[in-house]
């Protein structure tokens, strides 16, 4: 299961590449919004899975690896 999460999160950080290009930041105050909106994004299927009743986890699963790309580009990011 690991690994498989894990490849999830490796293929989101790829098709987050091809879409926006080199994730090269100057800054985490240039991360941070990036990070909230996929934040946000995370809430908002909780509040449908919540308040809604939706049942189907795979665009909860898809938003949380999205945030887990976004932090590993700003782990990345710090450590160059």
């Amino acid at each position: 299961m690991k690994k498989e999460i894990m490849d999830m999160i490796d293929e989101e950080m790829d098709r987050q590449t091809q879409k926006w290009g080199a994730y090269d930041k100057e800054s985490p105050l240039e991360w941070c919004p990036i990070l909230i909106e996929e934040v946000g994004e995370v809430a908002k299927e909780i509040h449908d899975m919540w308040f809604l009743g939706a049942e189907n986890t795979d665009e909860y699963i898809a938003e949380l690896v999205q945030v887990a790309a976004v932090a590993i580009r700003m782990i990345e990011d710090a450590e160059e």
